[in-house]
């Protein structure tokens, strides 16, 4: 762990969460009653920078959006996260290319092997 001189500043979680309902044209009143909660929830979550992990992620549930992401694209990218990376689709293309690279050469030889003015 090293430390940085000058950290980065948090996020303030009530902006994004305003952002967040204006670009979608969510009313806090519609939030609050998806949520269950009073219609001032919405106002007093919009005010405050910083909130429980458990609050947000009820919140990303309900308006279907990944703040977390949003919060991890804020810092460097050279933080680990720890995250292993999902490399199937990547290997299973390799595959598929290899394999129609293949299929593509069959055709190709048939082809010419065809061809009507092939001789004996």
């Amino acid at each position: 762990m090293k430390r940085n001189a000058s950290p980065l500043p948090p996020p303030h979680i009530g902006r994004l969460l305003g952002k967040i309902l204006k670009t979608r044209n969510v009313s806090r009143a519609v939030m609050a009653r998806t949520m269950g909660v009073s219609t001032s929830v919405p106002v007093r979550y919009a005010q405050t920078s910083s909130m429980l992990t458990s609050t947000l992620w009820d919140i990303s549930q309900v308006l279907e959006y990944n703040f977390f992401a949003d919060i991890a694209a804020l810092l460097p990218p050279e933080f680990d996260s720890g995250v292993v990376a999902d490399t199937t689709a990547d290997a299973r293309m390799d595959e598929l290319e290899q394999e129609l690279a293949a299929v593509t050469r069959e055709r190709d030889l048939l082809l010419k092997m065809m061809a009507p003015d092939r001789r004996p």
